[in-house]
């Protein structure tokens, strides 16, 4: 089509604005780049400023860092750090999206070995963080220090905790990572790893923390806390290295818990809540009484309940809808401290709405012909209401492939969900019977969980199909002489342990086929299980190592020669 020259001199301005139009809207509008896949790779250092171990550092006024892409400048933030910390002020200049500068405010120390470290968190614009922090030692001095100490922090969410290391002098106080930094510091990788390098000749004592508020120091019941199994000695002129140095995280606490309410659930059930975990094991007598009559509510039974173990459920009578006053000795959490009080009192209305549900049986396990079964089951149930203990051991029976009964013991860790452990190991390669009469077994409020004859049956392995892991727990220290060694299935949840004597053969029977990860703690208390140490009063913890590879377990094979070295 012709246009006139008239037409086309009207016609530009609008093609002009359409085409400023759609630029803009391309330009305001996010795409992801063209081609390739999507980049994942971290930022990597290129350069920085002075060189790493650079020696006489004189009149220096700032450090520079360039890495190979462009950086989030806000990720940036509370990821600087210079050990020892400087008294005053640094300053960070950027030299557009690659580089930057810290500038300080005050000058070095002399002959000092200093470390500058970029935190693991700095990003690019995609969101990629460091693989490990970015450490820069220097010395103002003509030689740069040494000394070493490196370990792991085992178990979820271990990236980016902080390793606190002190030095430590003859008055130095158990309470100091309350109140003071730490002249060194780095941080967990992505494995919970961690190094703190160039340290000066001396004892050290050296934490893990899950620091939340950044502050750099420790914050009982906040942060999570990884106490050492042992100080450390950088020896001058001798040994500057210390390897293994391994934390578990544990969440100190040190106060009692709380009340927080009481309320009738239903007719039978009262709920009381706390503010923390409380301790299942502790019996507590709690009296009820009508607030106006003075009649008694007799509590049937009672038990820690809940996702977080923060309830205390208590079975009454039939209650009325009334005003209740209550009272009982003060209760401990699940770290033992009790509550600051003489006599816990709480009231509540209780309530007339009445529990129409049926009592039931929900769940048994092992499930009925179930095969495979370890040699140290433990039978669990699931019921729908409490349920009376003295009926259900009554209406329980475990029994061989002869029909002779498996004596065992009883745990209630919930009257809805008791176990059963039998006192023995349980043959190999054998069936066994579970009956299981509902018609004897009653709830707390004396009604029956039904009229069935439950009989399930189910197998243990077959000795053939198993196999063992062996070897030696290796110490020089003459008081570790027992070690509990944990193996734990990398396709699994169950952990297979056992207790051994260091310093000889160990066995770990029983395994079926597949990959291990091997853990073994040296039970210096002997009580059977980890101790994690406590901070104040100090105590340290119980040392530990893992296996840094997985073990094979063949059917009817014992892998050998598995030794576990706690040796330097």
């Amino acid at each position: 089509m012709n246009l006139s020259l008239t037409q086309q001199q009207k016609l530009a301005p609008m093609l002009i604005f359409l085409g400023l139009a759609l630029l803009i809207l391309r330009c305001a509008t996010r795409q992801p780049p063209p081609g390739g896949p999507e980049d994942k790779t971290p930022p990597r250092l290129l350069s920085s400023f002075p060189r790493p171990d650079s020696t006489n550092v004189r009149n220096l006024e700032y450090l520079e860092f360039e890495f190979d892409e462009n950086l989030d400048r806000g990720s940036l933030r509370n990821q600087v750090w210079i050990l020892p910390e400087l008294p005053g002020l640094f300053e960070i200049k950027w030299k557009g999206n690659k580089k930057f500068r810290i500038v300080f405010e005050d000058s070095l120390e002399s002959n000092q070995t200093y470390l500058a470290t970029i935190g693991a968190g700095l990003k690019d614009l995609r969101g990629n963080t460091l693989n490990e922090p970015v450490v820069l030692p220097f010395s103002t001095g003509p030689t740069i220090d040494r000394g070493e100490i490196s370990g792991q922090v085992l178990g979820e969410q271990a990236q980016n905790v902080f390793i606190y290391a002190y030095p430590v002098r003859e008055d130095f106080p158990d309470s100091t990572i309350f109140h003071a930094k730490p002249r060194y510091y780095t941080q967990a990788g992505k494995s919970g790893e961690f190094r703190i390098k160039y340290l000066k000749p001396g004892v050290y004592r050296v934490y893990a923390l899950d620091d939340q508020s950044g502050d750099r120091l420790y914050t009982l019941q906040t942060d999570r806390v990884g106490i050492p199994f042992s100080d450390v000695t950088l020896a001058a002129g001798g040994e500057q290295t210390f390897q293994h140095l391994n934390f578990t995280l544990i969440r100190e606490d040190t106060t009692g818990p709380q009340f927080v309410r009481a309320r009738a659930l239903t007719e039978l059930t009262v709920e009381l809540s706390f503010n923390e975990a409380l301790d299942p094991a502790r019996h507590i007598a709690v009296e009820i009484e009508d607030s106006a009559a003075h009649t008694p509510l007799r509590v049937l039974a009672r038990e820690v309940a809940g996702e977080e173990r923060d309830k205390l459920i208590l079975y009454t009578e039939a209650q009325q809808a009334v005003r209740y006053s209550a009272w009982s000795a003060p209760l401990r959490d699940e770290y033992g401290n009790s509550m600051p009080l003489d006599t816990l009192r709480f009231v509540f209305s209780g309530s007339a709405q009445p529990d129409t549900s049926t009592a039931r049986l929900i769940e048994i396990y092992p499930p009925d012909k179930q095969k495979n079964l370890p040699y140290d089951l433990e039978i669990r149930f699931k019921f729908s209401h409490p349920v009376d203990s003295v009926s259900l051991k009554s209406s329980f029976k475990l029994l061989d492939s002869d029909s002779l009964p498996v004596a065992g013991r009883w745990r209630f860790p919930s009257l809805l969900a008791p176990e059963y452990a039998p006192d023995s190991s349980l043959k190999k390669g054998a069936a066994y019977s579970m009956e299981i009469n509902l018609a004897g077994i009653k709830n707390v409020f004396e009604k029956p969980f039904g009229d069935t004859l439950f009989v399930y049956q189910f197998s243990t392995w077959e000795w053939s199909e198993l196999g063992e892991i062996g070897g030696t727990v290796r110490v020089q220290n003459p008081g570790w002489e027992k070690a509990i060694i944990e193996a734990t299935p990398v396709k699994g949840t169950e952990i297979y342990s056992v207790i051994v004597n260091t310093n000889q053969p160990y066995l770990i029977p029983f395994l079926p086929d597949g990959l291990y990860r091997l853990k073994a703690i040296i039970d210096l208390n002997q009580n059977g299980r980890y101790d994690g140490g406590q901070s104040f009063p100090f105590r340290h913890a119980e040392p530990f190592r893992v296996l840094p590879d997985t073990v094979k377990v063949r059917k009817r094979w014992t892998t050998e020669g598995v030794d576990i070295s706690f040796e330097p």
